[in-house]
């Protein structure tokens, strides 16, 4: 009683896998899907993407974090900026509050939405060690100290070609 089933934590990454499929079976070399920054796939082509700072004001677009390069497949980011916490944490039953947001790297739509939606969950190190088991790559984007830290999987930064703005510290 009083418990539900929810596709939202994969709801876009399904859409991307499926927009994607339709791209590749009209015959498209390369393609790009965007559902708002939270939730991108590609084949074919490079993009750059801005790491927008999770305390920002829904609404308002904030400062890029960081910067990172996408090669192929899909990027999904999990956190509770525009929608206000949202995301329980299933071992407890109340919200996910240990990090800021979660943003994963995978070959799916829908992979790298449950793992970034996982890892929020579970917090910034059991997170990254669930996005490395899968085989995907990612950051969790945290406060430290009061310090703002990303924390990246292995070789992460080298990788995607990370680039951070001065007041954001990596810890891979």
């Amino acid at each position: 009683p009083g418990t539900r089933l929810d596709f939202g934590g994969i709801a876009k990454g399904y859409a991307v896998d499926q927009a994607l499929a339709a791209l590749r079976s009209a015959g498209a070399t390369a393609g790009v899907v965007s559902l708002g920054q939270s939730s991108v796939g590609l084949f074919g082509t490079s993009i750059d993407l801005e790491v927008r700072d999770p305390e920002r004001e829904p609404g308002e677009p904030g400062k890029p974090w960081a910067v990172f390069r996408v090669h192929s497949g899909c990027v999904s980011t999990s956190g509770s900026d525009q929608r206000g916490p949202h995301i329980l944490d299933p071992r407890s039953g109340e919200y996910a509050t240990g990090v800021l947001s979660v943003t994963v790297l995978a070959a799916t739509g829908v992979e790298a939405d449950a793992l970034s939606t996982a890892a929020f969950a579970l917090g910034a190190g059991p997170g990254l060690r669930l996005i490395e088991e899968r085989g995907a790559a990612g950051f969790v984007l945290l406060r430290e100290g009061g310090a703002s830290v990303l924390r990246a999987t292995p070789g992460f930064a080298d990788e995607h070609a990370l680039k951070l703005t001065k007041r954001v510290r990596l810890l891979e």
